[in-house]
């Protein structure tokens, strides 16, 4: 897969972003788990060739060496969810909160057995 072809499957998506902004109103968002995580921003986000993603924050997200780059498995369940999140918060300026589940190597990843959060906030 070439970078372009990447980039534009990334941008085939802001629909869905779009929606997802629009369909969930910012305080239910607040309301997934109001314990714990960081509030940042995100600086920008991508693909890698196997149709894993990453995320890259304005700030640490995590004590994981790589502290402030998001890794999501391309079996991941909410793998589309999250870059949703992500390109909606980027595109609009909004903030979010992470708490991500732990750390592969050195770098922070995103859970599935609930120990996991990602939700977008007002700045």
């Amino acid at each position: 897969m070439t970078r372009h072809h990447q980039h534009s499957h990334l941008f085939s998506l802001f629909p869905i972003a779009v929606a997802a902004l629009m369909s969930v109103s910012t305080a239910h968002a607040e309301t997934v788990n109001p314990q714990g995580g960081v509030t940042t921003t995100i600086t920008g986000t991508g693909t890698y060739d196997d149709g894993s993603i990453y995320i890259f924050f304005a700030s640490a997200i995590s004590g994981c060496s790589t502290e402030d780059r998001l890794d999501i498995a391309a079996n991941h369940p909410a793998k589309d969810q999250i870059l949703a999140i992500a390109m909606t918060a980027f595109t609009s300026g909004k903030s979010v909160r992470i708490r991500p589940g732990g750390c592969i190597g050195s770098t922070p990843n995103f859970g599935t057995v609930g120990d996991s959060f990602f939700y977008l906030i007002e700045p």
